[in-house]
């Protein structure tokens, strides 16, 4: 009977395992990064204040003429060269500049003067039986200047 017995306890004993929760255990906990000391940047040591810096100079007029444009036709200072053509018996060329309308007008009329142009009508400029056309225009900023001259 003793025998009997040690098998009935090793049996309820098996039973008793396998009615044992057997839910999943916990995943283990993440193992912690090493911390590790860094030094300063490798770049943490550079300054600009040796570096090169760009000097600008007073703008002064920028741009290749047209063959045939007048010498005794001003260009402005300062300002580009943006366009030029002709047609009609006339050339053109436009200047930019960044200056305001009212000195663009004044310094370019004043400059004409300078050089033998007599106004002729609100936008004409005439010199020894050659014509010039000016117009102004308000280029928001700046201005243009628009110059037509007889080839």
């Amino acid at each position: 009977m003793i025998k009997r017995a040690s098998i009935v306890a090793a049996a309820a004993l098996t039973i008793l395992q396998s009615c044992r929760d057997s839910s999943p255990a916990k995943p283990p906990e993440p193992a912690k990064p090493a911390t590790v000391e860094v030094g300063a940047a490798p770049d943490a040591a550079l300054s600009t204040e040796t570096d090169r810096v760009e000097t600008r100079h007073d703008a002064a007029f920028s741009g290749v003429l047209p063959g045939g444009f007048p010498k005794d036709v001003p260009t402005y200072v300062p300002s580009t060269l943006v366009d030029f053509g002709t047609g009609a018996g006339w050339s053109y060329v436009v200047f930019q500049t960044p200056q305001e309308l009212g000195l663009v007008r004044g310094r370019y009329v004043e400059a004409l003067h300078s050089r033998g142009w007599a106004s002729e009508g609100a936008t004409g400029f005439v010199k020894q039986k050659r014509h010039l056309r000016v117009a102004f225009e308000n280029a928001h900023p700046g201005s243009r200047i628009r110059v037509e001259y007889q080839l």
